[in-house]
């Protein structure tokens, strides 16, 4: 990137800068959203996991814990 900003003019140069700074936030927002995306997905897998296993288990037991 140096040795194109080095053959830009300053105002280009200076446009440059400022969308890689916000392609690096864009990069770091869509990072942050899939490890959110990842967690939800883990975590609803082991959900249908644990539903199935609940159903098809011998031992009758309650899919809700209720407390009161």
């Amino acid at each position: 990137m140096k040795s194109i900003k080095n053959h830009l003019s300053k105002e280009d140069s200076s446009l440059m800068t400022k969308y890689e700074e916000k392609t690096k936030d864009i990069i770091i927002a869509l990072s942050k959203l899939n490890e959110q995306n990842l967690f939800l997905i883990k975590n609803s897998k082991q959900f249908v996991t644990d539903t199935i296993n609940s159903l098809l288990s011998k031992h009758k037991k309650s899919l809700l814990d209720v407390k009161v």
